[in-house]
């Protein structure tokens, strides 16, 4: 069964953005249950919102938001795993699941609806099994889809608008003023509320659609940091397939086939590949570093210290045992195992042999 809990038209999503989102895309809805019923929600959960706006504003005027560290790569690509290991760092705080799904409700009551969502959310990841909770780290571009149109998750529901809202809500090359001041105003609340919801630490974020907006971001929150972290095309592409079709059978408005999810995730790592190197030049070495995900996996805490030293987060070691506990516990995790066909090998080598090259990975 679909899990509303982690859909971007859920209850957790204000009713302006649902409808938004609805009527722009009316005529391609092939799912109109899966609407009316995300409508429904967000609107019996409405009176909840208005309580937490009133009881926390003044509360979040004194917030000072630190600037941020941000991983990001395209998905599938680990960004995930090294999100978890930079959030076991006492000293950070994060986006939580909670947070990341229902932003306007997550700071009254939030034990009780952190207890209720772990009891009727399923405890890992339809996509990868991987753990995930409203008490774990979060992208926060879930919670900026609940708060505003201007985001690129809405294509998750819409995969098939998916690189129109890309350009217009992901690198923001076709947005209007408005969209970006949208998409600010959103994203700026979210920081604020994660900084109030982690003691005023300084937020460690995971948004792999970033990788495409990084001048935008450090722009809206200067001295922020990235942490860019790539994979093999080989991995990627299988598993990026298989994200898509279980995301759009769970959470999705429109009946894809695999050709066309699989069209789709190509030429999205092309644009949103692209978009990195082109902006990655004009940063500085101490403002983003990339890794790979073998390298990660191999030794994480080699990969980490150079993380800390590049980006001059101050000292690894306090961070060291929390993320070798973390580390350990993960052993026994399995990833998904995928064959590839040699039509897949050719096809990467076709569209996404420029990454691969850039990367030093053999095809």
């Amino acid at each position: 069964m679909p899990n509303a809990y982690q859909a971007p038209l859920h209850c957790g999503a204000t009713l302006p953005v649902v409808a938004r989102a609805v009527l722009a895309n009316r005529a391609q809805i092939d799912r109109p249950g899966r609407a009316w019923l995300g409508a429904a929600a967000s609107l019996a959960i409405a009176p909840w919102r208005a309580t937490e706006r009133v009881a926390v504003r003044r509360r979040l005027d004194r917030v000072h938001v630190q600037p941020p560290i941000i991983v990001v790569g395209h998905w599938r690509s680990g960004t995930t795993y090294l999100h978890e290991l930079l959030s076991q760092d006492p000293r950070f705080g994060f986006v939580s699941g909670l947070q990341a799904f229902h932003p306007s409700t997550s700071v009254l009551g939030r034990h009780t609806a952190a207890r209720m969502a772990e009891r009727l959310a399923p405890p890992n990841r339809p996509l990868d099994n991987m753990a995930a909770g409203p008490r774990h780290p979060q992208e926060d571009e879930f919670a900026v889809a609940a708060l505003t149109y201007a985001s690129f998750y809405h294509a998750i529901p819409f995969r098939r608008r998916e690189l129109e809202l890309f350009d217009r809500f992901g690198s923001f090359e076709t947005a209007r003023p408005q969209d970006i001041a949208n998409f600010a105003a959103a994203w700026r609340s979210v920081l604020e509320k994660a900084t109030l919801l982690s003691d005023g630490r300084r937020l460690v974020l995971k948004n792999p659609v970033a990788m495409a907006r990084m001048p935008l971001l450090r722009k809206l929150a200067p001295g922020a940091r990235f942490v860019h972290i790539h994979r093999h095309p080989y991995e990627v592409l299988p598993s990026a397939v298989h994200a898509a079709r279980v995301s759009n059978d769970y959470w999705g408005l429109q009946k894809i086939d695999d050709g066309e999810l699989r069209a789709g995730v190509v030429a999205l790592y092309r644009r949103a590949v692209h978009k990195y190197f082109e902006d990655r030049k004009d940063f500085a070495d101490n403002e983003v570093v990339d890794l790979s995900f073998d390298d990660l996996l191999a030794d994480p805490h080699s990969q980490l210290q150079h993380i800390y030293d590049t980006l001059d987060l101050g000292p690894y070691e306090p961070a060291q045992s929390s993320i070798a506990q973390h580390v350990s516990s993960q052993r026994t995790y399995r990833r998904n195992d995928y064959a590839l066909t040699q039509h897949d090998r050719e096809l990467v080598a076709r569209e996404w042999g420029f990454a691969a090259q850039a990367w030093g990975y053999p095809l």
